[in-house]
């Protein structure tokens, strides 16, 4: 179990940077796409919320056993729905190809996420949509039918020099 939670937290991470990714352009968006991006925040909004429960669910029954648990980044349906006005601002108040964007009128929430400012949201934690890497590795999940039992081995064979 603590192996796969070790996974989870590298998947976890990734899923943040391309979360970060997908907010950092959505100004740069296409209105279609905007509306896509913002199909998938609300989606993110619900796992996040979800990931953070699970994650002290696992504190509380398996312990601390040196796992270092991500700080889970909650994307609250507030953020997403400041986009989706910002968005629909935007889009009524701009050509789709105009190529500035005024800030003015945003909010300030929203403003903190766009620059990746920490600021807490409902008490739970820190929030920050900045990234320190864009996906500067590729994790693939591959899912198999077949089962496939690992004998345990001697840590000195295990190991392998790059």
């Amino acid at each position: 179990m603590c192996n796969t939670l070790k996974e989870s937290f590298q998947v976890y991470k990734k899923y943040c940077e391309g979360i970060a990714v997908l907010v950092n352009m959505f100004f740069d968006l296409t209105r279609p796409a905007r509306a896509l991006a913002c199909q998938i925040l609300k989606r993110a909004s619900h796992q996040s919320l979800e990931l953070y429960e699970f994650y002290q669910n696992c504190r509380r029954i398996i312990g601390n056993k040196n796992l270092e648990y991500p700080l889970v980044q909650i994307i609250t349906m507030d953020h997403v729905l400041a986009l989706e006005k910002c968005s629909s601002y935007i889009a009524t108040s701009k050509p789709e190809n105009s190529s500035t964007v005024s800030t003015k009128n945003v909010p300030a929430k929203l403003q903190a996420a766009m620059t990746g400012k920490m600021y807490e949201v409902d008490g739970i934690s820190n929030v920050s949509l900045e990234s320190q890497t864009l996906f500067s590795c590729t994790l693939e999940t591959k899912i198999s039918k077949v089962w496939v039992v690992f004998e345990d081995e001697d840590l000195d064979s295990s190991r392998v020099s790059l």
